[in-house]
Parts: structure tokens; sequence; C-alpha cells
């Protein structure tokens, strides 16, 4: 199938086209119906060390068992044809459907014996013993455990009068086949406008399984998966070959332009996708590769992309590993993997239209297969689960049912969206942010809606007063003084929180240095997609602008991205290109510009780790730990040069630097909690004011 897998969320990848179009496919009706000849066997006795390129006629031996033949972790059906014939490989009648295999993802062999068959843009999904090819229209089902081969059969989908091209491939959590395609356009390549049209919508779509049609039947789903607007001003000019894959977190769905590729992302398998916004155009090749499948190594947390590409007149698959969607690659990240010489066909073989599958049985919920298991996955350090009562496990199996509760309080598998917000109902907190499973709160586990921001001033940084109410249910403060003499505050705020991935950013301003308050109400962003920013860090530009630095709380993965986003007014924010540093387990940026105008972006994982960069938009780790045991920092340049950073530890201390990256103990405890209730004194960030300095940190009610 073209199934990737991604940690924890799903993909969807769309390819920007190729130089043998799958939107080729849908000659009327739409492909040729290939020949009822498919061998009944895959022959054992007619495979051989050398891949073959004509079709195996006899099947005189017996079956083959699959372990005899179909041998190795992954499968990759593709289509080829031969330029050295008469036959026109610009035209999809001509294409044949060839199957292998492989044990690491760049190595690969023909599966011994397999006859090639008429079809084009092919994909291969693996459920229990049986494999499932799709051509468009088009099904063939090969048997494991008898080595036998259906005949073609004709695939229908309900309620879909245009037909489809492009089919991708993924199983739910039901066990049900999910076919992805792109509609059909009679008389016309579907992937893009025709020429009497000024402008064209083209749009994914999916259906699901009807029970009991072993594949063969569909229904489809409500809604469009994606959709792309295409007119004489777009740079994209078509849109096709969608392959929909699981990373553990969300789904990926590709789409082809040509020989580029974009990126959407859904929490929802059958949602509405969104283009991965830190991409430039959602584009993770631009002309370095169309016609894409994808999937998630969950042992190395890596991706694997694969796409066609034209080289010198032959188009070949290659394959791009990389660690996030991040960052667009380039042509030194990809590696050829399959080519016409390579598979064993001949040199004279075009290779295209990969459809990746693992070879597994798959009849199992996806989030299962991929994620990992209890022995990989360790405990968190703060376990939402360790002390329920009675009242709140018996409120949770209600909401999950008994197997699904054993499983998350075990760790064995992260949330679904449509589980957590049982979470926010029966224990009032959200899973996924602070205080949640994988994500240790600093100083322990406590619902984030009884958090309060407060602030206080000093005239030294080191001895502080009271500290003063500023926001109820809000959690993780930042604060600046800008050039014009306002204070600003941000924060998570939790005040109207109704469930998972609905933090906003509260704002607060103060024109007289904190002695007055006006509260600005939540944040407003564009372009975010799918991102839900938590962690808020601002910085003034030198032209006045505000950069907010923040994290997605809706990444479940352990290797974290950190956004910003631009504002002229310091309320409306649009989203930047691109991640400013992606990292494992990273959280609560705090972003200082240094005397020499570059930028030093501190960072808490545990310890307090740094990044530098010369224009706050692109950001490399230094080595090496600055705070050990520290977490949450907020940093300020002195007047001096040096840096001052507070942090987490002891409630609040303070450390100090010359250099910024080796720092030591100047006051510990310098705001803390002596009452013994258990209240946490954290997230600490100052600004210098026209008297000293104010400080805003969060605390909660205590015990």
């Amino acid at each position: 199938m073209k199934r990737t897998v991604l940690y924890p969320a799903l993909f969807l990848i769309i390819s920007l086209g190729c130089s043998i179009s799958r939107g080729q496919a849908a000659a009327s009706p739409y492909i040729e119906s290939p020949p009822q000849d498919i061998p009944s066997t895959v022959n054992k006795d007619s495979a051989n060390t050398e891949a073959q390129s004509s079709p195996v006629t006899s099947a005189s031996s017996p079956a083959a068992g699959p372990s005899e033949l179909v041998t190795e972790a992954y499968l990759m059906a593709f289509h080829a044809c031969d330029t050295a014939g008469e036959a026109d490989c610009h035209d999809p009648r001509n294409h044949m459907v060839y199957l292998a295999q492989s044990d690491d993802g760049a190595n690969w062999n023909l599966i011994p014996g397999w006859e090639p068959f008429r079809g084009s843009v092919p994909d291969v999904i693996r459920r229990g013993d049986t494999l499932y090819i799709y051509t468009p229209g088009q099904l063939v089902r090969y048997h494991l455990d008898t080595n036998t081969i259906d005949p073609f059969t004709q695939v229908q989908v309900s309620d879909l009068d245009s037909g489809y091209v492009d089919p991708s491939l993924v199983i739910d959590d039901n066990g049900r086949l999910v076919l992805f395609f792109l509609y059909g356009q009679p008389g016309m390549d579907p992937a893009g406008c025709s020429p009497e049209e000024t402008s064209c919508v083209r749009q994914i779509g999916s259906a699901t399984e009807v029970a009991g049609s072993d594949g063969a039947e569909f229904t489809l789903d409500d809604g469009q998966r994606a959709s792309l607007t295409i007119d004489p001003t777009s740079q994209i000019k078509s849109f096709s070959d969608p392959d929909i894959f699981f990373d553990g977190d969300q789904y990926v769905l590709y789409v082809s332009h040509g020989p580029s590729t974009s990126v959407w992302v859904s929490k929802e398998l059958r949602g509405e996708y969104a283009q991965e916004p830190a991409l430039p155009q959602g584009l993770l090749t631009n002309n370095t590769g169309g016609v894409p499948a994808g999937h998630f190594d969950m042992a190395n947390a890596q991706y694997w992309t694969y796409a066609h590409i034209n080289i010198n007149g032959k188009t070949v698959i290659r394959r791009a590993v990389h660690p996030d969607l991040f960052q667009q690659l380039d042509e030194n990240d990809f590696d050829e993997v399959i080519t016409g010489e390579s598979i064993g066909l001949g040199a004279s073989f075009v290779i295209a239209s990969p459809g990746f599958a693992v070879n597994s049985p798959g009849n199992e919920p996806i989030y299962n297969e991929h994620a990992r298991t209890i022995d990989e996955q360790p405990i968190p350090e703060f376990n939402p689960f360790e002390n329920l009562t009675p009242e709140q496990e018996n409120c949770l199996r209600e909401a999950w049912g008994d197997s699904i509760f054993d499983d998350i309080t075990a760790f064995k598998r992260p949330l679904s969206q449509d589980e957590e917000p049982a979470m926010g109902e029966c224990l009032g907190f959200e899973p996924g942010g602070p205080g949640g499973p994988g994500v240790q709160p600093e100083g322990g586990g406590h619902a984030p809606t009884g958090d309060q921001v407060l602030y206080t001033t000093s005239s030294d940084g080191l001895q502080w007063g009271a500290g003063k109410l500023l926001a109820e249910a809000a959690s993780v403060p930042d604060v600046i003084r800008t050039s014009t003499g306002e204070v600003w505050a941000y924060w998570v705020d939790f005040s109207e929180f109704t469930g998972p991935n609905m933090e906003k950013i509260g704002i607060a301003r103060s024109r007289d240095d904190g002695a007055t308050w006006e509260m600005l109400g939540n944040a407003n962003f564009n372009g975010l997609g799918n991102i839900v920013p938590v962690d808020p860090d601002v910085i003034e530009l030198p032209d006045g602008r505000f950069r907010m630095y923040f994290f997605d709380i809706a990444v479940r993965q352990l290797s974290h991205p950190i956004y910003s986003a631009i504002s002229e007014d310091g309320i409306n924010f649009t989203l930047e290109q691109g991640v400013r540093i992606w990292m494992d387990e990273i959280y609560d940026p705090d972003v200082i510009q240094l005397p020499d105008s570059s930028y030093r972006m501190y960072l808490n994982s545990g310890d307090i780790l740094s990044a530098n960069s010369p224009d706050g938009l692109t950001f490399t780790a230094e080595e090496g730990v600055r705070v050990e045991n520290g977490s949450v920092p907020g940093s300020i340049v002195m007047p001096d040069g040096g840096i001052r950073m507070y942090n987490c530890a002891h409630g609040i201390s303070v450390f100090e630097s010359q250099d910024g990256l080796n720092f030591n103990l100047l006051k510990e405890g310098v705001i803390r909690d002596d009452s013994g209730t258990g209240r946490i004194i954290c997230d600490p960030s100052i600004t210098a004011i026209e008297e000293g300095y104010l400080i805003v940190y969060k605390t909660n009610r205590g015990q």
C-alpha cells in the first residue's frame, strides 16, 4: 500500500506531477481494462536470481508458500515500460505493474517469479495474508497463504459519478481499507485545468470499504480530504497522485505537482487536510521528485520519501530519509533505489509511480501496528494515571472501554483525538499539554486550568516583592518592554479550555511598567494549519515588529519543532515559513538578542540547552548543557553585556554568564513558596523597566 507511518500524526503527501503522469491514466473512461490473463500462481520454479522481464507463463510446480517468495520487510508496487520497443511509454495503457521487496527500503528485488500485468499508477497494501494491488478501477489480490492470484476485479465506489484515478490505500482502526484518490475528469487530464478553463479546483477524496467486499466495493466518504484552486496566477499547475500514511501522531498526505511533492496533514483520517505551513508553498520537494510514497520508520524516527524523477530521459525511483516534514528536501537528500537496470529489467526501461507497503498483516489498528510498544516507550516521569480515584477510573473506562483504557494507561499507544476529551472531562486537564502523558510539567503534575500568572518587580533582579495576580487559568508566561515603553505579557490561556489543542495565547499590556494592566484578549494567528501555539516567547525586532517563538503542542512525537510568527501590532500574528529549530524533546523557547546583534535561544529539555542564529530565523544547536537540571528559562541581557538566566530550580533561581554558554548559580530561590502547600513557582520571564525589573511567572493554588 502507499502507507507510511508518522508518530504521532497522520500526513497526506500530494505530488506535483511527473513525466509519466498518473493523471494520464484517465484515458476514456479512465484506463483500458487489462486482459484477464493473470497467472493463478506465482511460479516458484521459474523464479531465479535475475529479475524476469517477461511473464511467467506456466504454473506446473506446486504453489510456493509465502515464506519462500514474499519474505522481506517492505513491498513496492511500481509501473514500468520499455522505451526500446515501439510502445509509447507516455500512454498508461502500455505500462506494466511489477512488485518488489526489500529488507532495508534501499535495496530492492522483484518478487521471484512475479509476472507483470497491464496497469498504471499502482498501490499495494497487505491485510492478513492478502496483498491488494490497486490500479485505477482495478484490483488484483495475491493470497500469500496459498500463493494464488485472483483474476482482475473491478473496483466500485458508490455515489462517484466521475470515477477516480491515482489510488492510495490505508487501513483504518476498524481494519477496513480506505481508498484515497484523485477525482476523474472524463475526457481530460484530471490533474489540471482544461484549456477552456481559466481556473479550476482539483480535489482528493476518500472512500471506505464495504464490509464483505474484500476491497472491491467502497462507499464515498463525506467531504473532501484536500483541495487546491489552480488559476493563471498559481505557481502550481497540477494536483494528483495522493499517498496517505500515518506517523503515529497524525495522518500525512503527499500530493504530487509534476516533479514536486507537497505535504498535507490531519489528525483525522477522514478529516480535512491542511498544507504543512513550515514548508515553502507546502512543498517537501521542489523539482526533485513527484508521484510520491511515504513511510515513517518508527525504530529510527525517520521519514522515508520515495518519488520518481526524470534523469537523462529515463524515470527512476529515488528515496530520501529525513527526520521531519519541516525542511524542504534537495538533490543531495535523495538516492536512487530502483532503476530499470538495478531491478533487472534493463537500462531501456522507465520506472515510475512507487506504491509502498509494510509487509506485515496490518489487520490491527494502525496505531498499534506502527506505534511504539510498551517495552520501547518509557512511562513518563509524570504519570497522570498513577493515582486515579475510583470515580476517575470509572469515568475513563466508560468513555473509552476497558481494552482502550488498559492500553492507554499502560502507555502502549498515544491517545487518538476522539479519545482525548475524556482526559479533560474525567481528570480535569489536557493529556498532551502541561501535566499530560509524555510531557512532564515543571514541578509535577497538575491541571493547567488551575494555574495562575503572577507578576512582581525588583530594583536589582534578586530581591522581589510579593506576587500580584495577572491572569487566572494561565501558564507559561512571557514579558517584554518595547522601545515605546509599553510592557506586553503573553501566556498560554486556559480560561475557555474545552479539550485537546484548544489552548490560546492570552495578552495583556501595561503603559506604566506594571502598575496597571489592560487585558487584550487572545492573539490571532494566520496560516497555522494544524499548529497549536503554546509556550510563547516574544521579542521586539529592530523595526518595531513583534516576533513570537512558540512550541506546537499538537505535535506528539519526540522530536519537536519551534516555530515563529510575526506581528505589526503585538496581537495579530502571521506564521513565518520554515522551522526555527527542530530537536528531540524541547519546549519553552527563550530568545534574546545579543550585543553583536545575533540571537541565542535557550530551550527546556530537562536541562537547559541553547542554539544560536545570525538572523533570528535559522538556529543551530550549540554543544553542551547551559544549566543542568534546570527548566523553563527566562533570560535577560544585563547592562554589562552579561546574561542572567532565571529558571525553575528550588522555586525560581538565577544563574549568570558572561558568554551566554557557561553559567554559574547567582542566587537560589529568589522567588519561592514556603507555605508548605505544594504550590508550584516556575516559568519565569523577566524584562527591564524604568526602575529595575519586572518578572512574570506561573504558580498554582496548591493543595
